[in-house]
């Protein structure tokens, strides 16, 4: 019913009301009777019925002014909005339609701590969750209540190695706590966007293993929705193709067997589902009665609503501190979740820190790139600690590495993939080239063996892609005098002097914005290795002359003459 009078009505109150409202309320209504002096407008429920007439009666009344129809009465009766939906004769629309619950706010303040706690609470109460997990979920309940004051919106990644973990009864008592819920265990990226754009629902989706790896598009969409600015869609639509942006930012917690893909793995907080083990810590929870969850939780949903009513403008304003340990995209995941976490202050500022560090604190040490997995062994070679595995490279006194230095000592790892990368066969200079050429480190030293030129790499290069590359974690092991007592870095370098002192110089090449976060007291990643950096000054090192390297024509002969 386009054009019609409470059309006109809606589109004046969606800029002036708060968005969660008008999708809850005022967007599910329908013009049922308009006779000039009264309007009837359907509702889905008595309570909508009476929140609008409570809340914005006068309102609905100044909108129908500026439409020209002063004093026009507004009356709300129960019913199904009137549809204009065509079907063939006898037959209905397929399918059900899609139906949210409309939560009544609580009409007492609500203290956000306890809610939190109660929400932490009706987790641990029916499932086994690994340390600090339903720290994390009770604060993403909340953010789906608070969902338009957040930039960015972190996935609840639930993941188990095997079935039969609890990923599924994690999303039944989400769904029974989140605002306006919808569970789906296929998606298609048209099915996606249209209900995202058209409800903004909290996405439940589980099974994700079984379509979610191959389908590149929906992957695409679901990592669009990580932040506010970019969860965009353009489609050409109609029969002149005209094209149309659609709305893709939602809450989503995502349930699968095995990993997330990748690149949605990195927009997400981890949720790692086990077995249960009597040896467990709320070993045998209570059991989970799926009938009666939903009412058992209502309050708490009604409770939700309101501390988000009278918090959502202070969240829009929120900057709150973010750990040291945590790398930009887990820092951005986690914003939203400490913004509240503040704003209901008591224990939970604190506690919610403490669950981020432990959850996405280590979220790159087990990084699916090879390129990085390719530097998390090679800084333990160039700069080994004691114990550690493997035969450490040498570096001769012009600061080269030979290549072929590089991949013996790569190959001698114990439980690596470098031995076998394809195949049975090791890791040619040809792949690790490919390997470290994105991450800009790149074959263009000569290191002299003898009469022989060989081809290798040179170490600045190398400290520069740890300190952009790794994870704070696996910098601060290699870190001299920055944390805790001081660490000697073994060299098998003759005369090699152990590095024991802080350096004050800053990374290069980097922009104003990096500078920031590389800055200490500052949170964001953690700076650059001073011992590194150190340790190449210490080494006089001096660039090869271009006299001595090759130019793209030349070749190496058998001799090591460079022709």
């Amino acid at each position: 019913m386009k054009g019609n009078i409470w059309a006109q009505v809606l589109a004046r109150l969606e800029t002036s009301v708060k968005r969660n409202h008008f999708g809850q309320f005022l967007e599910p209504t329908a013009l049922a009777v308009d006779d000039v002096s009264s309007l009837e407008i359907r509702v889905p429920t008595e309570a909508i019925g009476n929140w609008i007439e409570r809340n914005y009666l006068v309102a609905i009344h100044e909108a129908l002014a500026a439409c020209g129809r002063p004093g026009t009465e507004v009356k709300f009766l129960v019913g199904p909005p009137v549809t204009e939906t065509k079907t063939k004769p006898g037959k209905g629309p397929q399918g059900k339609a899609l139906d949210f619950e409309v939560i009544e706010p609580s009409e007492s303040i609500v203290d956000g701590a306890e809610l939190l706690s109660d929400l932490a609470r009706a987790f641990e109460r029916f499932i086994t969750l690994p340390p600090q997990a339903s720290t994390a979920l009770a604060l993403w309940v909340l953010h789906t209540y608070t969902h338009d004051a957040a930039y960015f919106s972190p996935v609840i990644a639930i993941t188990s190695p095997i079935k039969g973990c609890g990923k599924t009864s994690v999303l039944i008592v989400l769904g029974s706590l989140v605002h306006r819920r919808q569970f789906a265990s296929n998606l298609t990226s048209a099915v996606l966007f249209r209900l995202v754009d058209r409800f903004q629902p909290t996405l439940l989706i589980d099974e994700a293993d079984t379509f979610l790896p191959e389908n590149d598009q929906l992957r695409g969409l679901l990592n669009s929705g990580h932040t506010k600015a970019t969860a965009w869609l353009i489609r050409n639509v109609g029969e002149d193709y005209d094209p149309r942006k659609f709305y893709t930012w939602c809450p989503k917690a995502i349930a699968a067997i095995g990993r997330l893909p990748s690149t949605l793995e990195d927009r997400s907080i981890q949720i790692r589902m086990r077995r249960q083990c009597q040896s467990d810590t709320g070993y045998r929870a209570e059991r989970l009665r799926v009938d009666h969850i939903d009412g058992w939780h209502l309050p708490l949903r009604r409770r939700a609503a309101r501390w988000a009513d009278d918090h959502l403008d202070a969240l829009r304003q929120a900057d709150p501190e973010v750990p040291r340990l945590l790398a930009d995209r887990a820092a951005d995941c986690w914003r939203p979740l400490l913004a509240i976490a503040d704003r209901c202050s008591g224990e939970w500022p604190e506690r919610a820190r403490k669950a981020a560090e432990a959850l996405s604190g280590e979220a790159f040490d087990d990084d699916q790139e090879p390129g990085v997995e390719l530097l998390k062994d090679l800084i333990g070679l160039l700069y080994p600690r004691v114990g550690q595995p493997g035969t450490p490279i040498t570096v001769d006194a012009e600061g080269v590495i030979a290549t072929g230095d590089i991949i013996q000592a790569l190959v001698g790892l114990p439980d690596r993939p470098w031995a076998s990368w394809r195949g049975d066969r090791p890791i040619t200079p040809h792949a690790l080239s490919r390997l470290l050429k994105p991450l800009s480190v790149y074959a263009a030293a000569i290191r002299r063996v003898g009469d022989q030129a060989v081809r290798g790499y040179r170490r600045d290069a190398f400290d520069d892609a740890f300190s952009r590359y790794l994870p704070p974690k696996v910098i601060k092991c290699y870190e001299a005098n920055v944390y805790g007592p001081e660490l000697e870095i073994q060299s098998d370098r003759e005369g090699a002097v152990p590095i024991t002192s802080k350096s004050e110089k800053k990374p290069v090449n980097i922009g104003e914005r990096s500078l920031d976060h590389f800055d200490q007291g500052k949170r964001g990643v953690i700076p650059l290795i001073p011992a590194l950096r150190k340790s190449v000054a210490r080494a006089k090192l001096e660039p090869v002359p271009p006299s001595r390297l090759p130019s793209r024509t030349s070749r190496i002969t058998p001799k090591g003459k460079v022709n």
